[in-house]
This record gives structure tokens, sequence and C-alpha cells, in this order.
């Protein structure tokens, strides 16, 4: 179950429909659910976390944005110095610079590396996410450390190399670099952005 205000987010989330021009049919139709879920959700009931899923889903919203709201979804983040140069850096004193990171973007892929294989790369417990990227940009990501949906559905994270023939790719393992799979057709790849070290 997902604890949530009942109030709020039904609120919230009437709104956020109201907003894209959906009713309940809409939803439906987006989603596994049924009618009975969706009056029962009304009426208070807290959904599954597959349910809450789907319901974000269908109107554009991340689970968190779900269950928390919109402020709960953009963090601000402290930025102490400015590189300048390759080289060079420097040191912001006399103001505190904050970025805003959205992180109800639907496009935003998060993973947790659960494995010590990825060493030095990633530890075991970091949090790694970047932002999807489909079709033509995907010859902009090759040699980044990507997650990685080919068009079969599996994923993975591995090293994202152009392939002998236009439209394929060749995924090439962080761990082992002279292993790769080659001509692999891509659905999508996320370049590792963000990395939130875990050190399990």
């Amino acid at each position: 179950m997902i604890a949530m205000n009942d109030s709020t987010i039904r609120e919230r989330y009437k709104r956020r429909m109201d907003e894209l021009g959906m009713r309940d049919v809409d939803i439906l139709r987006r989603t596994n659910l049924n009618r009975s879920f969706m009056t029962s959700f009304w009426a208070g009931t807290e959904p599954k976390l597959g349910n809450a899923i789907s319901l974000a889903n269908a109107v554009g919203w991340s689970l968190t944005h779900f269950a928390l709201g919109e402020t709960a979804s953009k963090l601000q983040i402290e930025i102490r110095g400015i590189v300048d140069t390759e080289r060079d850096w420097s040191l912001v004193k006399s103001q505190t610079l904050k970025a805003p990171l959205d992180t109800s973007r639907t496009d935003l892929e998060w993973y947790a590396i659960r494995t010590r294989d990825l060493e030095p790369h990633y530890r075991d417990g970091d949090i790694v996410g970047g932002v999807r990227v489909a079709g033509a940009g995907l010859h902009n990501l090759a040699g980044q450390d990507c997650i990685i949906e080919t068009a079969g559905g599996d994923r993975r994270v591995c090293t994202l190399l152009l392939g002998r023939k236009s439209g394929v790719y060749d995924l090439r393992t962080i761990a082992r670099l002279s292993h790769a799979e080659r001509d692999v057709r891509i659905a999508w790849a996320a370049a590792i952005q963000i990395i939130m070290r875990g050190g399990r």
C-alpha cells in the first residue's frame, strides 16, 4: 500500500485529470485498472504499489510526485564550485547557487547498483540515473556509460558504442572492457549523468 494524505492526493489527482481533460474512463483505458478500483480509490482506499504506479503513469507523473506532490519531486542541489576550464575550478564563497533537479520527469531512469562487478566505476549501493533518449539521438551517447533497454526488452548498464551498421550498437561491459555484444538494436538509452554514492 502507498500511504498518503487521502484528501490531498485525490484533490491533486482530480486537478491533474481536469488539466488533461481526462475522466475515469480515460484512466482505465491507459491502465490495467477497473471501475471498482477507481471507485474505491476515490472513496479513500490506499492503492497498492503497482496500482499507484499505473495511476501516476496515466497522468504523466512519477510515483514520488503522485504520493508526495510537486514540492517533493523538485530538489535543490547546492553548487559549491564552478568549473572554469578542464583543470581549474573555483569555490563559490559569496553566494549559494541552487540548481533544481526535477525528479518528477517521466523520462528519467534510476537504477540501484547491487553488484561489485562494476567497480571501480560504480559501487554496490550506488544509485545511477539519466535521461532516456531514443531514435536518432542515440548516436550522441556513443562512448558513454548508459542504462540501456534493447529492442527485445532486456535492460543493462554498459558502455554504448556505435555498431558496424546504421541503427545498431555495440554494448561493452563496464567491468571487462574487451567484451562487447555486437550489432544490438536499442529501444532507448540513458547516459548515466547522476551517481549517488551508496556505499553498502
